[in-house]
């Protein structure tokens, strides 16, 4: 399965969102061509528990990662293809892709295999 994972307000400084803990503009592209917005938040952000060899922590559409940066975003796709994230969140439509994502020319792709 492949999936592409999409920065929409194109490339960003891993410090700067390590600072902040939170990443909400991803879109995760699957091959039926749905797009699914989950919320990246950092542990440090909330207080709840998490266990510390856990890559991520699941819950609707929220996605809890030890640091909010692109290798750990990148890194929980797999977990949550295992997770069947597909089958669990409902899709972006599509007026609220053009509204909040919007224009494509700022996207950073990247593709992830699991």
């Amino acid at each position: 399965m492949k999936y592409k994972v999409i920065f929409s307000s194109g490339n960003f400084d891993d410090s700067e969102m390590i600072m902040i803990g939170i990443k909400y503009d991803v879109l995760i592209l699957d091959e039926k061509g749905n797009y699914f917005n989950p919320q990246f938040i950092a542990l440090d952000r909330i207080n709840g528990v998490f266990v510390k060899n856990e890559i991520c922590f699941l819950l609707e559409d929220l996605v809890i990662l030890h640091t909010v940066s692109r290798e750990n975003i990148l890194k929980s796709i797999s977990e949550l293809h295992s997770w069947r994230f597909t089958e669990r969140w409902l899709p972006v439509n599509e007026s609220i892709l053009v509204e909040h994502f919007y224009p494509i020319e700022n996207w950073l792709i990247i593709e992830v295999d699991v």
